[in-house]
């Protein structure tokens, strides 16, 4: 067998392409997140919120960690069952003296959906936003309860 074939058919050698793959694909993703125009700011910096998803028994409870992001500038909505968060994180150095073209490069917007396994009460749920936390109860609609109808039984 030639040497050549042995190199070839080397685990290592492999293992070490698949390396390059890997860090191919990890540089175009990132070259991806940097053009998204939704999560840049100046300077290249972005912002993704951390977020909690728990489902229980009677509630969807979903926590979204927003530092830095005012009360005003952040909206929760549900719309078609889908539960919409949404806002502007600004810069430091945002001022409402600053141009529109200079105020844009100084925030940063996010958005995140979440649709549920099952039926949800809308009109239920409850947004709690302090301290940079926000605390977002979603209750899970009630279960329709089986009818129980009585067929009265003739003698024939």
């Amino acid at each position: 067998m030639p040497i050549g074939a042995l190199i070839h058919r080397h685990p290592m050698r492999a293992a070490a392409s698949a390396m390059l793959d890997a860090e191919r694909a990890l540089d175009e993703i990132q070259r991806s997140m940097n053009s998204y125009p939704t999560l840049r700011v100046a300077g290249g910096s972005s912002f993704a919120p951390r977020i909690n998803a728990v489902e229980s028994e009677n509630d969807y409870a979903i926590t979204a960690e927003l530092p830095g992001v005012e009360q005003s500038d952040l909206s929760v909505s549900i719309e078609d069952g889908i539960l919409h968060l949404s806002g502007i994180r600004k810069s430091a150095s945002w001022s409402e003296d600053l141009s529109d073209e200079e105020k844009a490069k100084r925030e940063v917007r996010f958005e995140r959906r979440f649709r549920f396994n099952g039926e949800i009460a809308d009109d239920a749920v409850k947004a709690i936003y302090r301290n940079g936390l926000l605390e977002v109860s979603v209750p899970k609609a009630e279960p329709p309860k089986p009818e129980v109808k009585s067929i009265p039984v003739e003698v024939g």
